[in-house]
């Protein structure tokens, strides 16, 4: 199952752009989507290109542990 309605992505980037001081991360909530799948327990990120997709992979672990304590 997938969370549907459940905008949590932005609220992702936002607390990676204050815990990394990186204001160019909060504005990729205009360009990438998340949907989170209960039962798999994992978030699939959509991004427009490469670029971007490598510059969040530099940050996957923070990114996992934010989901962690938003979705608990």
């Amino acid at each position: 199952m997938t969370l549907e309605g459940v905008n949590f992505w932005p609220e992702v980037l936002s607390a990676l752009s204050l815990k990394l001081n990186n204001p160019l991360i909060r504005q990729l909530s205009n360009i990438t989507k998340a949907n989170y799948n209960i039962s798999l327990g994992t978030v699939t990120v959509e991004t427009p290109n490469s670029f971007i997709k490598d510059h969040l992979s530099n940050y996957t672990n923070d990114i996992k542990q934010i989901i962690k304590d938003i979705m608990v």
